[in-house]
């Protein structure tokens, strides 16, 4: 895993993936992570075996190369029965890793977001892949369509039972006094990387359009530039709700490591994403019992049913996204997505479920890869 901070969904899969395990007998997780950090507590307060090896970034190819050495040296001591690359960046080292360990029929890669044409996505699909794991039958589809990788596909899941822990410490009115949301505002939350493909520019302009019609409505979007991947969107962000004449209605929290405070104070949360891998966020809100608009595409599509337990529009508009908080904030219509939406996390989308899901998968490689002493 080349990351070290909970900063987005790959992180926060993963890490409730080796919670969630903890007791299982079917797997043992351990983990070679590239810089220590919170995952890493985590997961040796799991019970994991933890390694860390700094590789350094992918234009240090002196430092990576003894990285891809150092990490060879681990597999050949364990022997794992299979090698999973959390994300595209580990897979650049793991592949060759397992190529010098010997074992380069036990690789499966992780695809957290959608596949592309694009000369790193070709090299990844060109290293030696027992199959690609993903989050969303969107994305194993994608997989197929353009690389003809072998997939198998596992919902990511959340612990209810944590989050219910972290909403009951949460004062709300305290919250919205912090972050000067008037008393009786409705509002409309937006969580994520602050990126432009996440379409939070949809969100203020749909605040606009309901503050135009009379609606009391406030925005809170929370989020950072997380690794410096479109350092100049908040900038954006900020003088769109300015030019709107929305500088007194909308939030911006920064990142948060616990999304509770703002799934407390949240009317209705939004993702505005055209083409959204899956959506954690998501369930995180639907497990609140926050109504949800989303996009009707990609990972959204498969988390909420819509009308039933949540609303699903047909386009990343500030039009269409305006039409599905509209419609939300009608009080009866959103109480009864919100408590619908919650059934539906706790039915399907369980850390116990995922963990199970992923235990499956990777016994099925080890079935067709038989282990080698």
């Amino acid at each position: 895993m080349p990351l070290a901070e909970r900063n987005g969904g790959s992180e926060l899969m993963l890490e409730r993936l080796l919670v969630a395990s903890r007791d299982r007998a079917d797997v043992e997780f351990s983990c070679v992570f590239f810089a220590d950090g919170a995952l890493a507590r985590t997961a040796r307060d799991a019970g994991v075996t933890c390694h860390v090896i700094a590789v350094g970034r992918l234009r240090q190819a002196a430092r990576g190369l003894w990285g891809i050495v150092r990490i060879a040296r681990v597999l050949r001591r364990t022997r794992p029965d299979v090698v999973l690359s959390w994300m595209s960046t580990a897979h650049l080292y793991a592949a060759p890793a397992a190529m010098l360990a010997g074992i380069p029929g036990r690789l499966v890669w992780w695809q957290h977001g959608r596949p592309g044409r694009d000369p790193l996505e070709r090299l990844l699909h060109a290293l030696p892949t027992r199959a690609v794991g993903c989050s969303s039958h969107d994305v194993a589809a994608q997989e197929r369509r353009v690389y003809g990788a072998e997939t198998f596909v596992v919902h990511p899941g959340l612990d209810l039972a944590e989050l219910d822990a972290q909403l009951a410490g949460v004062d709300a009115d305290v919250v919205r006094v912090g972050w000067s949301i008037p008393e009786g505002r409705r509002v409309v939350s937006v969580l994520g990387r602050l990126q432009a493909w996440k379409n939070q520019h949809l969100v203020i302009a749909a605040i606009g359009k309901l503050r135009d019609e009379g609606a009391d409505v406030h925005l809170l979007i929370v989020g950072g530039d997380s690794y410096g991947r479109d350092p100049g969107y908040l900038p954006r962000l900020r003088a769109d709700a300015e030019r709107a004449g929305l500088a007194d209605r909308v939030t911006f929290t920064g990142h948060l490591d616990a999304v509770a405070p703002a799934l407390a104070v949240s009317d209705v949360l939004v993702s505005a994403a055209a083409a959204e891998p899956f959506g954690i966020v998501l369930l995180e809100a639907m497990a609140a019992g926050v109504p949800v608009v989303a996009v009707d595409a990609g990972g959204p599509r498969e988390i909420v049913e819509d009308g039933l337990t949540g609303i699903l529009v047909p386009h990343a508009t500030a039009n269409d996204l305006a039409d599905g908080v509209r419609g939300v904030l009608a009080r009866e219509h959103g109480a009864r997505l919100g408590a619908a939406g919650r059934l539906r996390v706790q039915r399907c989308f369980s850390a116990e479920a995922m963990a199970a899901g992923v235990a499956a998968q990777l016994r099925r490689s080890v079935s067709l890869h038989p282990r080698r002493r």
